[in-house]
């Protein structure tokens, strides 16, 4: 144990902060590299040494006064698998199939699971059970794109599965609301797909050959857009950060240190970390650095 094979616990602050948590704890060192007390040692290991100006500090001349941060509350879990009955191996069947259809398209992509359909657009389809291209519209988070996509796809499975179990009774009509005039009149779309469709685009651009920059001409987006596009593919796993951010293993390892060491979570504003790696980098990286770590914690 390397506590005890550098006589750490004969120090005589050894144990002193035991009753603070590891969150707790990276508030106090943030506050501290924000006060110019310590500074990361971004050319070592990451860790943490003090500044000349924490001498009086030591010395008891001068107090130091750090806020605590509230408790954040702990997530909810998330909820999977479709809503159906218990033991209705008819439903149970379809979702597998969807889920599966959903699988091929997005492996044949090269994409993530959710950029094809997330999982309240499957449950409605299960739901609802559309025959024809008008009905799949009628579906949440299926627009003109997704419509022209992957509506026959969804549409055969879902036929496939009628001809082998047949067409449950009484299923509920579609919603009215959701009717679409396409093309002439293209309906206001949900927004978290609009979204997820953006994300795609960049990223199969991106995948094409083109940097950020170039994408960001190509679809008449600032670049900071598109970084932010990119972002949240890493951070939904639809992209490797290799893929993203092209930086040599010392320069990612010098980020992740910096941010395992300041962060308290991904509310954390980035620029204390950019000024201690000295503006190194551009915020854009450390954000999509600071996205495959969150999605890795997450495993």
């Amino acid at each position: 144990m390397r506590i005890r094979k550098f006589g750490h616990e004969r120090v005589s602050t050894f144990g002193i902060g035991r009753e603070l948590k590891a969150d707790q704890w990276k508030s106090v060192y943030r506050q501290l590299v924000a006060a110019g007390l310590a500074a990361v040692d971004v050319e070592g290991f990451g860790g943490l040494r003090l500044t000349e100006a924490a001498r009086p500090v030591l010395r008891g001349e001068q107090p130091v006064r750090l806020r605590k941060d509230p408790e954040q509350k702990a997530r909810g879990e998330r909820r999977t698998g479709p809503v159906v009955a218990p033991g209705d191996p008819e439903a149970q069947a379809l979702w597998e199939r969807l889920r599966q259809c959903r699988r091929e398209l997005a492996t044949a992509q090269n994409v993530a699971p959710y950029m094809i359909f997330g999982d309240a657009a499957l449950r409605e389809m299960l739901t609802y059970r559309p025959r024809n291209r008008d009905e799949f519209s009628r579906i949440s988070g299926v627009g003109a794109i997704k419509l022209e996509r992957f509506a026959d796809d969804f549409l055969a499975a879902l036929a496939e599965h009628e001809a082998e179990h047949g067409r449950p009774a009484n299923l509920p009509n579609l919603p009215r609301d959701r009717s679409r005039d396409l093309p002439a009149h293209p309906p206001a779309r949900d927004a978290g797909d609009e979204a997820r469709d953006s994300d795609l685009a960049s990223l199969v651009l991106l995948r094409q050959g083109l940097t950020p920059a170039q994408v960001a001409e190509r679809r008449g987006f600032a670049e900071s857009t598109v970084w932010g596009h990119l972002e949240r593919c890493i951070r939904a796993g639809a992209a490797d950060l290799s893929e993203v951010v092209d930086l040599p293993d010392a320069d990612i390892k010098r980020v992740r240190n910096a941010l395992h060491q300041l962060a308290d979570g991904p509310a954390m504003p980035l620029k204390p970390v950019y000024e201690l790696l000295e503006a190194r980098y551009p915020y854009e990286v450390l954000k999509c650095i600071r996205a495959a770590e969150l999605r890795a914690a997450e495993g």
